[in-house]
């Protein structure tokens, strides 16, 4: 038997979709056929679903290349009943009452004509949630769009972090880590904000697409939040550290005791250096900073949910869930090459269970956007965790 397998459109990266083919697109096809004719009549077994299948699929070619046929659920749900009556468990029974069926004209046999579609434009790839519509239409040019290559080179900027610039709490502000630990101590120096450093390194992001020297990002302005250790200085110390991660060439990597640069040849691995890829690039480590607050500053029950526990998606799932929320919103960023901002992290709001906290969120916010901040301050209270541990 077969199934359409090309140009399908299927989940996608980032909660987005992509048109792509293959036995894998085939094969759920025929499941789903056969679930909702189950659906029909539970009690009917598993021999009658495949043998109703079979006999109802499009023979629309040679069976040493097609099977019985092109699979086709209208059809088989038309003649579900009459089947069902002459249906038997013995191949040999079942194809002689099948055939006196045939003749008399109480079943038929799928001979439609099969639709064909030629001439479809349409991208194979991935695309941020925003366009859904274009997926087989026009590739739309306003940049509201991903394609499977441009989400490629964004996924290496996602896993960046965690390969050159290690270490959760000496460089909090790469990984999502609500606060700031002095190395080689339990101190914190300060909380360390990262709706700051998401939104920042945005700002790295345009700067790259638009070609311009990212050792001249200037900071953004925030202000300390309430109970921080630091005395004020974070608000220079937090742009500091990533600041001082990129160079002329490319990014500064630090892990243990071992530091260098790596030149953007090395961190696009193989992808052209352009200014559009070094921009994906740094979107997507922007990602991994909002992403990873789901995992390090998360809290359940006062509770900061410590490793190994906080990269498990199976404790506390909603944190997978919502954090995929904000993922959506970085794509769409970065499809439509525009800045990130506080406002992102308030789609957690769709579908956040209250199952758990993230540290700060609400204070976080209110020091990068006040006006954020009092929108939305009811729900940002309810999922924040204001005693960091």
């Amino acid at each position: 038997m077969v199934a359409p397998g090309q140009q399908i459109v299927s989940t996608g990266a980032f909660g987005g979709v992509c048109v792509v083919g293959g036995t894998s697109l085939a094969a759920p096809h025929v499941t789903a056929v056969a679930s909702v004719l189950w659906q029909k009549d539970r009690s009917v077994s598993a021999d009658f679903i495949r043998s109703l299948l079979a006999f109802t699929a499009n023979q629309y070619g040679e069976d040493y290349e097609y099977g019985n046929g092109l699979v086709d659920l209208e059809f088989a749900l038309s003649q579900f009943d009459a089947f069902r009556e002459v249906y038997a468990v013995d191949a040999d029974v079942l194809n002689e009452q099948v055939g006196a069926a045939v003749e008399v004209g109480t079943l038929d046999v799928n001979e439609k004509p099969v639709e064909e579609f030629e001439g479809v434009v349409y991208v194979e790839g991935s695309w941020a949630p925003s366009k859904h519509e274009t997926l087989a239409g026009n590739a739309n040019t306003n940049g509201a769009y991903l394609t499977s290559d441009e989400m490629k080179v964004l996924k290496i900027g996602a896993v960046a972090p965690d390969t050159y610039i290690g270490g959760m709490k000496r460089n909090s502000v790469w990984h999502g880590f609500d606060r700031h630990v002095i190395p080689n101590t339990t101190r914190t120096d300060y909380y360390s904000n990262y709706v700051y450093s998401y939104v920042f390194l945005t700002h790295y992001a345009v700067a790259a697409e638009k070609g311009q020297s990212l050792l001249s990002v200037s900071p953004l302005s925030f202000s300390c939040v309430s109970g921080c250790p630091c005395g004020g200085t974070c608000t220079t110390k937090i742009p500091n550290a990533i600041k001082d991660n990129f160079t002329s060439t490319g990014i500064r990597y630090e892990e243990d005791s071992l530091q260098g640069e790596v030149s953007w040849g090395n961190l696009l691995q193989g992808n052209t250096v352009t200014n559009h890829n070094k921009a994906l690039f740094i979107y997507g480590m922007a990602l991994h900073t909002a992403t990873d607050a789901f995992a390090h500053s998360a809290y359940v029950n006062g509770k900061r949910i410590d490793h190994p526990n906080a990269d498990d998606n199976d404790v506390s799932p909603n944190r997978y869930q919502c954090a995929s929320q904000v993922a959506k919103k970085l794509v769409i960023n970065a499809s439509r090459k525009q800045l990130g901002s506080a406002l992102d992290y308030i789609a957690i709001s769709n579908g956040y269970d209250g199952s758990f906290q993230l540290g700060y969120l609400n204070n976080y916010v209110k020091a990068v956007d006040v006006g954020v901040y009092n929108s939305y301050s009811t729900f940002l209270n309810k999922v924040s965790q204001n005693q960091l541990k």
